[in-house]
């Protein structure tokens, strides 16, 4: 029995050892099993042993994590996709180049780096190119046009979007805040059909300096290592002239430079342009290589500049400019008194145009009749509505609309004066001398306002090449969030260029007294029948107005019937009238004219400019005065104009030792003369004994019987060159982007850009005589940026004055 159960135990034993044999197989082949798997996942997906472990075995996270977790992946999926399309590769080389970005998104740094860049490559591999090259700033409704026609390369910067731009010929390059926004950008571009090089974006750019930007354009372009250098050395000043420098400084910079009562005190000090030698910067970035060979181009001399917006540096124009900002409180429209703010009632009306029908009574709907028009450009038209119509609009919105604000939760209106139109204006801006801005010059400033204000970049290698100056969201901008709105928001179809066609003749306010620059004058002079039925002088103070956004006096010189030009402008355009003593000779015996020199008999008032800024008072504080002929516009800022010329040519606004005296004038086209009499600057204190001088030369010339202005001006130059003459110095100086001379040679290229020079003098007694009258009426439209009723009303367009009829 013994034995038996023995056996029995045995055999038992025998048999879970088999099991345990069996099991422990199994179990070693499962952990070979299992290790095997996790050594495929970790090579697979990178992933670490805690890693797979949460993932493998840890209790399964909720729905939300999951998602988040899925969304993560598709984050990294993108930001690697994105890492492997803007890998350092060779760019596509297209007849034209757009590049194009959301404003703040340094879409500024992307066209420069672009523009130079190609330039380079150019130089290499086509450099007959070059010449034919031009920078064109938003071309949205031409831009097809000019891709489909032109086999010359052509470099847009536009903030729109690119509908207008897509061309086989064309390819883009675009600028994004992050890498998340930027692998998105460029499968929605490339699904539209374009041709994309490179994607920047800020995210990168922060992270990576741009030294590594600079990387990726020279293999882009197969540039060389010398260029890789020189495009080191060009932007590393580059970058910190474009922070602390001009017309769109840092909003930090520009704060810091303010006088005080314009200040903002929620905006930060800039960390490094006050303790920078700005003159010195701008200097050595003169001196830079690339500077030099680009200058030797006329085409792409424009890179040069800190922005499209400015003039070209002469080594000293940032610490000129940036004195203007000191002094005068130069806000990023280039107007003196610091930074517009909007009245309330606008800021009203925009509120409740961007809640639309929304809680509105159905019987109030037509107050938003139906419209093909786009939010921007139906708000501009609201916002040109006279006072009362606007009142009356909002008055009528709030009260059928349900759960809104009331119209007194705007605190338009005081107690006092519930209907008075004067207290519509922020209470603020009479406080702390903020001029108030007019909302419809604002809503047109959405491509001027670029992304200029949010590329500050470091000066230090060693730091992040790009602050967050400008882009967060505690960092107030002279922008104020109104404005940020209206510059992005707002603009929903990206067709910001197009609002200048909404613009109306009277939109530009009057400012107060103390706020503009009463140290400058302009000076018109018209003579004659034939001027005086014409819309010249109207015409040139609209440009004036307008282009020039030129709020200080001008004076108009006319023998006019003193009601030709009454209540025609505002307080700062003086009308004076003629003298009977200066239409006779120094002896007092009338002139006799002569249909050869008819014309010199107003001319001969130029001579008298200063002797008529003495007879009015309002005038006393001017120093320096701008001559302009009346057939002259402006085309641009005149802050511009007078830091160039004042800086380059060292005009000067006190009495010249040694009794010297100076007058400045313009080149013109023709070989003939030596200086342009249509355009001349007047020192105030010193500039009598030249003008003398001139008178003498006229006088002479019309006792004679023929001659003109410029012949008098001839003389007196070719004596002053030979030493006999040294009293009286003429300064000639160069046109540069200053002023133009359209004639029928060069009138298509300059009516298709999309920026101006700072004046533009169309002289239909000599050269654009013989350019095409509806082709010369469109330019000059564009020009003045009329409203489609103001070109239906043909009021402005070519305008030709006989000189030999008119006086």
């Amino acid at each position: 029995m013994w034995r038996i159960a023995v056996g029995r135990t045995t055999a038992s034993r025998l048999k879970f050892a088999a099991l345990c044999g069996s099991v422990a197989a199994i179990a070693l082949s499962h952990f070979s099993f299992v290790k095997d798997i996790s050594m495929q996942l970790k090579r697979e997906t990178q992933l670490d042993d805690a890693v797979l472990y949460k993932d493998a075995f840890l209790p399964p996270i909720s729905a939300s994590n999951a998602r988040n977790r899925r969304q993560n992946r598709r984050q990294n999926r993108r930001r690697r996709e994105h890492a492997a399309a803007n890998s350092l590769s060779r760019f596509p080389i297209r007849t034209h180049i757009v590049t194009q970005g959301e404003p703040r998104t340094a879409t500024t740094l992307l066209f420069n780096m672009v523009g130079v860049s190609y330039f380079l490559y150019l130089a290499e591999n086509e450099p007959e190119k070059i010449p034919d090259v031009q920078l064109l700033y938003s071309q949205r409704n031409n831009a097809r046009k000019i891709m489909r026609k032109s086999k010359s390369p052509h470099i847009f910067k536009t903030h729109s979007d690119l509908n207008q731009y897509l061309s086989k010929d064309a390819v883009v390059f675009s600028a994004a805040a992050d890498r998340k926004e930027a692998v998105e950008m460029r499968e929605r571009l490339e699904r539209d059909g374009h041709k994309v090089a490179f994607v920047q974006d800020m995210e990168t750019l922060k992270e990576n300096g741009l030294a590594s930007l600079v990387d990726v354009y020279v293999t882009g372009y197969g540039l060389s290592e010398i260029n890789r250098e020189i495009l080191n050395d060009y932007f590393s000043k580059w970058e910190i002239l474009r922070q602390c420098c001009g017309k769109q400084m840092s909003s930090k910079w520009r704060n810091d430079l303010m006088p005080e009562k314009y200040k903002i005190e929620t905006i930060k000090s800039h960390p490094t342009c006050g303790g920078i030698d700005i003159d010195g910067v701008e200097q050595a970035f003169m001196k830079t290589k690339l500077f030099s060979l680009i200058e030797e181009h006329p085409s792409v001399r424009d890179l040069n500049k800190v922005s499209l917006k400015d003039d070209n540096l002469n080594g000293t124009y940032c610490s000129s400019f940036n004195n203007l900002v000191r002094t005068q409180g130069l806000n990023f429209w280039g107007m003196p008194g610091g930074r517009p703010v909007r009245s309330k009632l606008d800021s009203a009306i925009k509120s409740e145009f961007k809640l639309g029908k929304e809680g509105l009574k159905l019987e109030a709907h037509y107050l938003f009749p139906p419209s093909d028009k786009t939010f921007s450009k139906r708000l501009a038209e609201m916002f040109k509505l006279p006072t009362e119509e606007k009142k009356a609009w909002l008055k009528a919105i709030v009260a059928a609309r349900e759960g809104g604000k009331t119209y007194s939760d705007y605190g338009i209106e005081t107690a006092t004066s519930a209907d008075s139109t004067n207290d519509i204006f922020n209470d603020d801006s009479k406080d702390n001398g903020h001029v108030e801005g007019n909302t419809s010059e604002e809503s047109e400033l959405g491509d001027d306002l670029d992304d200029e204000y949010s590329e500050d970049l470091g000066t230090d290698d060693t730091t992040d090449n790009i602050s967050d100056d400008d882009v967060q969201e505690n960092g107030q901008t002279e922008v104020d969030k109104a404005d940020e709105s209206e510059l992005g928001d707002d603009l929903t179809d990206g067709n910001t260029e197009d609002l200048s066609t909404e613009r109306s003749s009277h939109i530009y306010h009057k400012p107060p007294l103390e706020k503009f620059d009463d140290t400058r004058a302009i000076f018109l002079i018209s003579f004659g029948e034939e001027a005086a039925k014409s819309t010249l002088v109207e015409r040139c103070v609209l440009s004036l107005r307008r282009r020039g956004a030129w709020d200080g006096y001008v004076v108009l010189l006319t023998d006019a019937p003193p009601e030709r030009y009454q209540k025609e402008w505002d307080e700062n355009v003086i009308v004076m009238h003629p003298l009977e003593k200066h239409l006779n000779a120094g002896d007092g015996t009338p002139f006799e004219f002569s249909e050869n020199n008819l014309s010199l008999k107003p001319k001969r008032f130029k001579t008298f400019i200063i002797d008529y800024m003495d007879m009015e008072k309002r005038l006393d504080s001017v120093e320096l005065i701008y001559y302009l002929d009346i057939d002259i516009m402006a085309g641009d800022s005149l802050i511009d104009l007078f830091s160039g010329v004042e800086s380059k040519y060292e005009v000067s606004r006190e009495e010249r030792d040694g009794g010297l005296s100076k007058l400045y004038f313009f080149t013109p086209l023709s070989k003939e003369w030596p200086l342009q009499g249509g355009t001349f600057i007047v020192e105030r204190r010193s500039s009598r004994h030249c003008l003398e001088l001139w008178r003498k030369e006229i006088d002479a010339m019309t006792v004679s019987g023929r001659g003109r202005d410029q012949d008098g001006l001839r003389n007196i130059y070719q004596l002053a060159q030979s030493g006999v003459e040294t009293k009286c110095d003429l300064v000639r100086m160069d046109n540069d982007n200053f002023i133009s001379f359209p004639t029928p040679r060069t009138f298509k290229k300059d009516s298709q850009q999309s920026r101006f020079p700072s004046l533009i003098h169309i002289s239909n007694s000599k050269f654009a005589k013989w350019i095409d009258e509806d082709a010369q009426t469109a330019y000059i439209h564009k020009v003045l940026e009329l409203s489609e009723e103001e070109k239906l009303s043909r009021k402005y367009g070519k305008a030709v004055i006989n000189p030999k009829k008119s006086d």
